[in-house]
């Protein structure tokens, strides 16, 4: 019961996340843009507003796309395993999980899924929500109802920076458009655009002032919460930590270069496919099965 009631809180986070996304989109296309027509012809005003629109277009796709690669990148333990049975022909033993509990070639940073029944590497873990081993697992993300681990992390960074950046630029571009329909500024002004459900049942505003301001909040809302998690998760990532890694304190696989750190998790050009597109593809180091210590980094370095 208590699963079901998880897994149906999980489908509406989802359900709600890809709604706002749309329904952001929709406002600032179809009713804050021809505002901004209405009320300045100017030939530059147009191109102006021309390019808020073509940006607002990229942020969409680019978000829509993140989201899609996230929910559709397989990053669990049988990406490995299915890998392996569709290449048999060029198998490397580096990628082929161990199935013996004894095995003598496994360090002692393998572990074994007693769910799964199989051994599991490193920084992996078994989420209980996906019923399966994730490969570098940070966390399950509720909004996506999926796990962010080694293979999908770049485009759940990409989601985070372009949620985060598309609500800002919604707010500077809507703001006009909001505070003049509220028609005054001041506390009350305030409390209208803050809990506009509240005034709308107290009877002191209308139904599209409530709807405007709603989506205002919800984009305040998204900019601080997607911010404020892509600040998190970059902080993370420059330190090599995951967020269990970071909450019991265990930095092994910090290569004290936040560049490295970032190449080994998010790949060559990550830059490029977090910031501009998440199709720009980023070739990750690894496999999500061998990740490289401090102190062998340390002790690579004393031979050279």
């Amino acid at each position: 019961m208590f699963n079901r009631k998880k897994h149906l809180t999980e489908s509406l986070s989802s359900i709600f996340f890809l709604s706002m996304i749309f329904i952001v989109f929709l406002f600032e296309v179809f009713i804050i843009r021809p505002y901004l027509l209405e009320n300045d012809q100017s030939k530059n005003s147009i191109m102006i507003i021309n390019f808020h629109l073509l940006m607002a277009i990229i942020i969409f796709i680019n978000t829509c796309l993140n989201l899609y690669l996230v929910i559709n990148t397989d990053t669990s333990i049988d990406s490995i395993v299915n890998s392996n049975i569709n290449n048999t022909n060029t198998i490397n033993n580096t990628t082929a999980l161990p199935l013996s509990t004894s095995s003598s070639s496994l360090s002692s940073q393998w572990n074994y899924c007693y769910i799964c029944e199989t051994n599991i590497p490193p920084r992996a873990f078994h989420c209980k929500q996906c019923n399966r081993c994730i490969l570098r697992r940070d966390h399950h993300c509720v909004f996506t109802s999926c796990c962010i681990g080694y293979k999908n992390y770049k485009y759940f960074m990409g989601l985070l920076f372009n949620v985060g950046f598309g609500c800002i630029y919604a707010i500077l571009i809507h703001w006009h458009y909001i505070w003049m329909n509220i028609k005054h500024l001041g506390w009350w002004s305030l409390g209208v655009h803050s809990v506009p459900l509240g005034f709308y049942l107290a009877g002191w505003i209308d139904f599209w002032t409530t709807c405007c301001n709603m989506i205002s909040m919800l984009c305040i809302v998204g900019a601080i919460f997607a911010t404020g998690l892509f600040i998190y998760h970059f902080h993370l990532l420059c330190i090599n930590q995951t967020t269990y890694e970071k909450a019991n304190q265990i930095n092994d696989y910090n290569l004290n270069d936040w560049r490295k750190n970032l190449y080994e998790t998010l790949g060559n050009r990550w830059f490029l496919t977090i910031f501009l597109s998440p199709l720009i593809k980023t070739n990750l180091p690894g496999d999500g099965i061998k990740f490289i210590t401090n102190r062998e980094k340390y002790l690579q370095n004393k031979q050279i």
